[in-house]
């Protein structure tokens, strides 16, 4: 079956272009070191693991070229995906074709679950403009998974047992989720409190201190995310409904996005509501 990138050479070009394009539309606060890494042409296997003594290697499956480094040394190479299993199972369905592109009619996933409709899947698999960067550095995931010993998914068998079941046909996957700080499971890691990197700076807002005066789950909580782009229509749709929803909300809104808030809506909310750049999430 024909797939959507069809060699190693086309698939490092895209993700090469699309790389340097997503991390100048980010702004990411990576240092030099971080950035030759992601670049494929600027590694060299060798010199990665030169003087350590590994086992295994892991990565996101962003870094497909780690696997490749893995075995080209011998090594056991896995990949962790930090979504779930039915996400990334729609993102390697169009990565083979087999869910055409853009999606624009609900979608089987697999035997014995309910079609999904066009709202309930990724947005990056329906609006191919906006999202183009996004969609290809998630496809490019796809292209040597076969290469991973174990592919690892932050999730659990019995939450989404019948698509972990049809995965197990493709992959050696097994299911690590939660994978969240020990602190908030088992306890069994002292000081595992946090993740210990945030992609943007955290807001300096004392939103822990807003937060701890409220009632537990009186709160709503909202995030755009890091990549997601809202249109001002769609920022004042969220904003009216937080308005007469007449809950406390904390809503986290990247600083380039906030310029599209409603002007009066921060007056209005002021003793309902928070707004900040960024938050730990967890």
């Amino acid at each position: 079956m024909k797939e959507l990138f069809n060699s190693p050479n086309q698939t490092d070009m895209i993700v090469e272009d699309v790389t340097s394009e997503t991390l100048n539309e980010l702004d990411w606060a990576m240092n030099l070191e971080i950035c030759d890494l992601i670049n494929i042409e600027k590694i060299n296997s060798i010199e990665l693991i030169r003087g350590l003594y590994l086992l295994l290697v892991s990565s996101l499956p962003f870094l497909s070229m780690v696997l490749e480094v893995a075995k080209e040394n011998s090594l056991f190479g896995a990949s962790f995906f930090s979504q779930s299993c039915s996400v990334n199972y729609i993102f390697y369905k169009v990565s083979r074709v087999i869910i055409g592109l853009p999606v624009e009619e609900i979608v089987s996933l697999v035997l014995g679950l309910p079609p999904l409709e066009i709202y309930e899947l990724p947005t990056f698999v329906s609006d191919l403009e906006i999202y183009k960067v996004a969609l290809n550095l998630y496809l490019r995931q796809f292209f040597n998974l076969d290469k991973a010993d174990p592919i690892v998914f932050n999730t659990f068998d019995k939450l989404e047992s019948k698509v972990v079941k049809h995965m197990r046909k493709l992959w050696n996957v097994l299911t690590i989720g939660p994978a969240i700080p020990s602190i908030y499971l088992d306890k069994r890691m002292e000081g595992d409190k946090d993740y210990g990197h945030n992609l943007f700076e955290p807001s300096e807002d004392p939103y822990i201190k807003w937060l701890n005066t409220r009632e537990t789950g009186s709160v709503v909580y909202l995030s755009f995310g890091t990549i997601v782009v809202y249109t001002n229509e769609q920022m004042d749709e969220v904003a009216i409904a937080l308005r007469q929803s007449n809950k406390y909300f904390l809503w986290v809104v990247r600083e380039e996005e906030m310029i599209k808030l409603p002007n009066s809506f921060i007056e209005e909310t002021f003793d309902k509501g928070l707004g900040v750049t960024w938050c730990s999430q967890i």
